[in-house]
């Protein structure tokens, strides 16, 4: 024992000495980067009252400037007076830095005031649209129902997969000899054909020999694996699914498709990007379902849904009436793009391969890119998806492909395919059938009131049509000695050497899952060396930690870091809980820490320069044509592009967003040169304003559908209060409140909630906090939206606060502590922003 603690104190010592000395050489560097300094004087009064008392410094008992000043010149003074000039640095900026952290006494108290108030408080989140019940509604005997009939609500059926997957990739060596045959065959019977020409119709044909070859196969292993047990390619097992689990790439009716099939049987072949799969269901089994708000909000949503039973009515007329529900539609392919280093390089290569589905299917694939297939109607029903509906507006100008800005991601978005007469699934539509078939005519005075109340705000939008030339700036070729400039960048390289460190890194491949047994199943069958790629592509969830790249261990979550320093190269994790969810870590290469090879960043640097001068060789480009362009007639001397009438806030073709430019565009008259170059998505353009539409009043007809939708949602919100009101009511007058929120996402305390905190899921959490601080013990809040889908009420049992007498007699010591939680907070963004980090 007396060695462990030894040990132990050892290693204690060691990492107090680590801390110290990286708190100084974090205090020294930023003192420098500040420019404070210690002057002469500092350093000579220091050393006089540490060691003006010592013999060998005195004459007749005072301090002796001569012996200091032949003390400084020696080897070893310079050595102690180096150490204390920077121990006098060090305790220099510390000070300033605590003086910077000084807070007034009021601040203080605020402060103290934030950090001593707790509320014992309760809450419920409501869905509008779980709360917009029908009239005829009993909370009541929804309650007994669900309580009589727990035990088999709270089961949700799930079922076992096997997958087989298929890539067109895959195939392209096993039809290439077939397809050079053919190639050769139409050289020798057409000779004019050029060598660009024969290089397309080889390509086309490989990819589409490929595609035959790919669909041939997967119908041939399906029939036997229909008729026996075995086939002859790997397979992909899956954990119990529900139909509500996510499912990467595949797509998502797959679960509710294999819900509706008998065990052993084996699905259709279904199209999947860049290939085809099918599926066996290996077993089918009820489970109770984990998440008692979750189970009693389905039940309730059924609930509603069978109170307010319309589908009757409405499904007979859909069926008598079938030609009035006709409606032209297109299937768009949507593939996510999400905000990371890679992006602007994934919408290039997609760009750049527009046409080419093979090529596009490969992209997804290289970069682990989300795909998704849609049915978007282009009248009369209404798409949910704010993409969708973004994507009929463009469709509407013309445009039948491009980027569509969501957040900090881009969706790209390509029509494959239109239908003019297509006939709608009744269940997909059945909830628009009230709006589109009910008429009220004692609502018209009631929107025409509406419309004659806010006129001015039913507008058209203002529209513009841009002529103008553009440069893309990958398209230029450039002239470079390319020899020439590596040897610069090694140049460079080799005189910066700090600038191309890197800290201990890896390369490490990932699957995460939100599927507890999905992670078990993979966990099993990576025992047995299973196609980690196709278990990501069925299984996998993407989240924002890159994968198969270089990563410095201190820039990953501590989780990942610690599991990853622990294992071997080519070793793969046991599932382990990370970010609710599961992952299983592949990795793949460590990378020691310390300088970056020349030869790995070489081709980087490179690129980064050309890069570089083509931008320089476009914007001159672009500048001569500026010049050279006064009046919309020079446009003819060069190759000019012409939008159609396009909303100005919206996406226009060829330039992108012109919102930024929306005032001074509208200023423009028709035909005049916007006053300077503007930078598009890839290069720079000159554009000319051709003809503008500024908004105008558009009449009550064509406002009525807006009206209508305006309407509606108010009603909803108010049939929603009104039913919450109830609720909120009974809780206050004594009533459970997990009981009365049970069907409604339940009700949540907080015991022990601070000022600094957050309450979990609600946006305007400070709002609230400071509202909750104008209240007393008991109070019960109104209900009040905290988005366009929620609503919120709230109750403090119990609120403790702290008062000036009692800040008054800790206030020395809560300041003291105060400034040491600033500077560690100070020390710890440092050593974030230097990349500080230790690996035990």
């Amino acid at each position: 024992m007396k060695n462990l603690h030894d040990s132990l104190d050892v290693e204690i010592k060691y990492e107090i000495a680590l801390n110290k000395m990286m708190e100084t050489q974090i205090l020294l560097q930023y003192a420098y980067k500040k420019n404070v300094y210690v002057d002469d004087a500092e350093l000579e009064a220091f050393f006089v009252q540490q060691l003006g008392n010592h013999a060998k410094f005195q004459t007749n008992g005072k301090f002796d400037f001569e012996k200091f000043e032949k003390f400084q010149q020696t080897e070893k003074g310079k050595q102690i007076l180096a150490k204390m000039e920077k121990s006098i640095l060090r305790d220099k900026i510390k000070n300033l830095l605590e003086k910077s952290f000084t807070k007034t006494d009021e601040e203080l108290f605020d402060q103290y005031f934030k950090d001593e108030t707790k509320i014992d408080f309760g809450y419920a989140i409501i869905d509008v649209e779980d709360a917009n019940i029908p009239p005829n509604t009993s909370l009541i005997d929804a309650q007994k129902l669900f309580r009589k009939n727990r035990n088999e609500i709270g089961k949700i059926q799930k079922v076992k997969l096997e997958f087989v997957l298929l890539f067109e990739t895959d195939f392209i060596d096993s039809v290439k000899t077939t397809v050079d045959d053919i190639i050769l065959q139409t050289i020798e019977q057409d000779s004019t054909l050029s060598e660009t020409k024969i290089t397309e119709m080889y390509n086309d044909l490989l990819l589409l020999s490929a595609k035959i070859f790919c669909e041939n196969s997967a119908n041939e292993l399906r029939e036997i694996w229909q008729k026996t047990e075995e086939i002859s390619v790997s397979t992909v097992k899956s954990g119990f699914l529900a139909e509500t689990d996510e499912m990467n790439s595949l797509p998502a009716e797959i679960i509710s498709t294999a819900l509706n099939m008998e065990v052993d049987t084996v699905s259709k072949l279904v199209e999947i990007d860049g290939g085809r799969m099918f599926f066996k269901v290996v077993e089918k089994k009820e489970f109770k379902h984990q998440n008692r708000h979750k189970s009693a909000n389905l039940f309730w949503k059924k609930y509603i849904s069978k109170v307010g039973e319309i589908d009757l009515k409405y499904k007979r007329y859909f069926e008598n009436n079938i030609e009035e529900f006709i409606v032209p539609t297109v299937t768009v392919q949507k593939i996510k793009i999400r905000a990371n280093a890679l992006q602007k390089q994934i919408m290039n290569e997609l760009t750049e391969n527009i046409s080419n589905q093979q090529k596009i299917s490969e992209i997804t694939q290289k970069y682990r890119l989300y795909v998704e297939n849609s049915l978007i109607y282009l009248d009369k029903f209404e798409n949910y998806d704010k993409v969708d509906k973004y994507i009929v507006k463009l469709i509407a100008n013309d445009k039948y492909h491009g980027f569509i800005p969501s957040n900090d991601d881009y969706v790209y978005f390509r029509v494959t395919s239109h239908f003019s007469d297509y006939i709608p699934d009744y269940d997909k539509i059945k909830s628009q059938l009230p709006k589109l078939l009910e008429t009220n005519p004692a609502d018209s005075t009631d929107y025409f009131a509406f419309y004659e109340q806010y006129k001015k705000d039913f507008t058209t939008p203002d529209s513009v049509q841009i002529v103008g030339v553009k440069v893309i700036i990958d398209e230029l070729e450039i002239a470079a000695n390319i020899d020439s400039i590596i040897q610069l960048k090694e140049e460079d390289y080799n005189q910066n050497p700090s600038e191309y460190y890197r800290n201990k890194a890896v390369i490490f491949d990932y699957i995460f899952t939100k599927n507890s047994t999905n992670a078990k199943m993979i966990g099993e069958q990576i025992l047995e060396k299973c196609d980690f790629g196709k278990y990501d592509f069925c299984f996998g969830t993407k989240i924002k930690i890159p994968k198969n790249e270089i990563i410095e261990y201190f820039k990953l979550p501590f989780e990942i870091k610690e599991k990853l320093l622990q294992m071997e190269i080519d070793q793969f994790s046991a599932p382990f809980i990370f970010d609710d969810g599961w992952i299983i870590l592949h990795k793949i290469v460590e990378i020691p820490a310390g300088k970056i090879s020349f030869d790995e960043l070489k081709f980087e640097k490179l690129k980064e320069t050309l890069d570089d001068m083509r931008r320089e060789k476009a914007f001159l480009k672009i500048q001569t044509i500026f010049d050279s362009t006064r009046y919309l007639s020079h446009l003819r001397n060069y190759k000019s592009f012409q939008t159609s009438f396009n909303n100005i806030d919206d996406e226009f073709e060829h330039i992108g967003f012109l919102g930024e430019h929306k005032k001074e565009l509208l200023r423009m008259w028709n035909g005049e040169k916007f006053k300077r170059i503007i930078e598009i998505d890839g290069g720079f353009a000159v554009i000319f304003l051709k003809k503008k539409k500024t908004s105008k009043q558009i009449s009550y007809e064509d406002a009525l559908p807006q009206i209508i939708e305006m309407t509606e949602a108010t009603q909803k919100y108010e049939r929603a209060k009104k039913f919450v009101s109830k609720i909120r009511n009974n809780v206050k007058n004594g009533a459970n409140p997990h009981y009365q929120l049970q069907f409604l996402n339940g009700w949540h305390r907080i015991i022990d909630l601070k000022l600094t905190d957050k309450i979990p899921n609600v946006k305007f959490s400070d709002a609230i906090l400071q509202d909750i601080l104008k209240r007393q013990d008991g109070y019960f809040s109104p209900i009040f939206p905290i988005d366009e889908n929620e609503m919120l009420f709230y109750h403090i049992y119990k609120i403790e606060q702290p008062t000036k007498i009692d800040f008054d007699e800790i206030k020395l010591d809560y300041r003291n502590f105060n400034l040491q939680h600033q500077y560690e907070n100070w020390l710890e963004q440092q050593k974030a922003l230097l990349g500080v980090t230790i690996y035990h």
